[in-house]
């Protein structure tokens, strides 16, 4: 389903020696290279309708094809982060237990209706 959406529609116009505009549309398996710096390299022992029906058709960006290392990069500072973080907050919650532990779990009221 998905091949004939993402196959290219290739048209081509022209104007014939008399001067007429002509147009034609060129489906994708006939596509040669006949002129330019590829046009020797062609080879018709082969046709290539028979070995487009042949390759095995797989839809673009359903997989990864290289190694994602920008995302390596960013799990590696993200751990450093949450690292980094929670050092602090335990570091606080150490800080905060040893203050209630010094002043006898009031915290930091003086007394009921004090200044706070």
């Amino acid at each position: 389903m998905y091949k004939t959406l993402l196959t290219p529609s290739i048209s081509l116009v022209g104007k014939s020696a008399a001067g007429a505009i002509m147009n034609t549309t060129l489906p994708f398996h006939q596509a040669y290279f006949l002129a330019g710096v590829f046009a020797s390299n062609v080879s018709t022992a082969v046709p290539q309708a028979q070995v487009i029906a042949k390759a095995k058709f797989v839809l673009p960006g359903t997989f990864i094809a290289i190694d994602p290392v920008g995302l390596y990069l960013y799990s590696v500072y993200l751990a450093m982060f949450v690292a980094i973080v929670g050092y602090g907050t335990f570091e606080r919650y150490k800080f905060r237990m040893s203050y209630r532990k010094r002043t006898g779990g009031m915290g930091s009221k003086k007394g009921k209706g004090g200044a706070i």
